[in-house]
């Protein structure tokens, strides 16, 4: 009996702990939980233990809370608070603060806030997330790399990956017309990129199970392991360096580094020089300079994990935000057959001028095109929100309200490209919104698919030019319908992607001009 009694003393005891553990994290989390009120600034009330997070990617997409916010307190607050878990965040309602935010203060809002951890995980130091000098540094080495002279040196390998696209497709045609548009963009951005990024042909097109297909995949629709360890080091950054917790997945990690390393060593035992992302990254690496404008300019040298991490986020933000930018513009098109041909006459045109075969100046210079782009990301931005960290404390002009210094804030870029008040008939596709006069009509920070200011996406051009030759291949050789398998509006958005994606894909119909 006695053995009974102390095996029932230490359930009792067992339990108690438990319970007292987590009635003091319940305390902890009301406590966290009063720092918008404390502050006298406007937010959504949050429940235990979420904050205003529940159900975030598991059913909806963050932008949809943001969305709900921005509706809520539009025209009466420029700043509202709320709370990831317990970590409070905020955002804002106003064109004007965003332009503060992102250009006229930018040194107090010059770093994302994102976790990285060069220590354990080299590959997560690259320019999207570094921080500070660092970041700096690595813009002022990077940026050479991305005029437009060394884009338009890519141009030549972009062509010819379209001419496996048309192979690709006049094969499968044979059998049904019936495309999923989303797969094949990815494909064909994925050959671009390989072959730009890494001077890599890895054949996507012909063979969809293709390695980096596949790593790539999975860096962007992260398994449950992934997202829990992400809302972690969300939560807990510190931490989680001290802890060693990596930012990106330990295979794909490893697969990438690898993949890079080979590459390098590849091409620096052979002297392979090719006009290649990689071959800039290299001189940089060797040698610390680049040729800009006709002249060797000094930059700096960079490390080889500084190379394989700005090789890795170039592959990752060019593949998959170019191909679903494709893949929405061609889907608007299908339901709108007057924009697809007006478009279809333009391109047309353009090619009879370069005896049918696209030039650099040719593609940039196509206006209507330019016009359906953006309508395009105006609609479906690839990323939905930008994240800015306050570095002080921050009075907003005009108000009584200060943002706190350390504090996170959301852009809602998909919530204002959807408002109503700016973009009227916001689910409409109209590429006229951005004539040039709409264009100066509306306020410039109400439409920003890349960024603004000194931290903008430094790969813009790139991927500008690959959408425009995706698009300009398909319109040239393909008539886009709706069938069956379309899916219907409004989209349903993948809930675990990091880009917009759809659940189902985009499926159209194609048939050969």
């Amino acid at each position: 009996m006695e053995g009974f009694e102390r095996f029932l003393y230490w359930i009792f005891t067992f339990l108690a702990v438990i319970a007292g553990s987590f009635w003091l994290f319940y305390l902890w989390s009301m406590r966290k939980f009063r720092f918008w009120k404390d502050r006298g600034i406007a937010y959504i009330e949050p429940s235990f233990p979420f904050g205003n997070t529940k159900g975030i990617f598991k059913k909806i997409r963050f932008s949809v809370l943001l969305t709900n916010l921005y509706n809520k307190f539009k025209g009466k607050e420029k700043f509202v608070g709320l709370y990831l878990f317990m970590r409070p965040i905020g955002t804002t309602t106003d064109p004007d603060l965003v332009k503060q935010i992102l250009v006229k203060d930018f040194n107090n809002f010059h770093d994302r806030g994102l976790y990285h951890n060069i220590k354990d995980d080299p590959l997560s130091g690259h320019l999207f997330t570094l921080e500070g000098e660092p970041w700096r540094v690595l813009r002022a080495k990077m940026s050479p790399t991305f005029t437009s002279g060394k884009i338009k040196m890519m141009f030549h390998i972009m062509v010819e990956v379209t001419k496996e696209l048309q192979k690709i497709v006049d094969e499968q045609i044979k059998s049904t017309n019936e495309f999923n548009i989303s797969d094949i963009m990815a494909r064909f951005t994925m050959d671009i990129i390989g072959n730009c990024a890494f001077g890599i042909e890895c054949n996507a097109l012909k063979n969809p199970d293709e390695e980096l297909m596949v790593f790539g995949k999975k860096f962007f629709i992260p398994s449950r392991k992934q997202m829990m360890r992400q809302t972690f080091f969300s939560l807990f950054p510190d931490l989680a360096r001290k802890l060693g917790v990596p930012a990106i997945d330990e295979t794909v990690s490893s697969f990438f580094m690898r993949v890079i390393t080979e590459t390098v060593k590849y091409r620096e035992q052979n002297k392979v020089v090719r006009p290649d992302f990689m071959d800039l990254l290299l001189k940089l690496k060797n040698s610390g300079t680049i040729e800009v404008d006709g002249k060797e300019e000094k930059t700096g040298l960079i490390t080889l994990n500084e190379l394989a991490a700005q090789c890795l986020v170039f592959f990752l933000a060019g593949f998959e935000t170019s191909s679903t930018t494709i893949s929405f513009c061609l889907y608007e098109l299908a339901h709108n057959p007057d924009i697809q041909e007006k478009l279809r006459k333009e391109i047309m045109q353009s090619l009879e001028e370069t005896n049918g075969m696209p030039t650099y100046e040719a593609v940039m210079g196509m206006k209507y095109l330019e016009k359906v782009i953006n309508e395009t990301l105006r609609k479906y931005p690839a990323v939905e929100m930008l994240a800015r960290k306050a570095k002080n404390d921050y009075p907003i002009e005009g108000t009584s309200v200060t943002i706190p210094g350390n504090t996170l804030i959301f852009i809602p870029i998909y919530t204002v490209h959807h408002d109503s008040n700016i973009y009227p008939e916001p689910d409409k596709f109209d590429p006229e919104r951005f004539s040039e006069e709409n264009v100066r009509s509306r306020h410039p920070y109400t439409y920003l698919p890349f960024g603004e200011g000194p931290r903008n996406c430094i790969g813009m051009r790139f991927g500008l030019l690959q959408t425009r030759i995706g698009i300009i291949t398909m319109l040239s050789n393909y008539r886009l319908t709706v069938c069956d398998k379309t899916p219907k509006a409004p989209l349903e958005f993948m809930p675990t992607s990091i880009v917009l994606k759809v659940q189902s894909g985009i499926w159209l119909r194609m048939d050969k001009l």
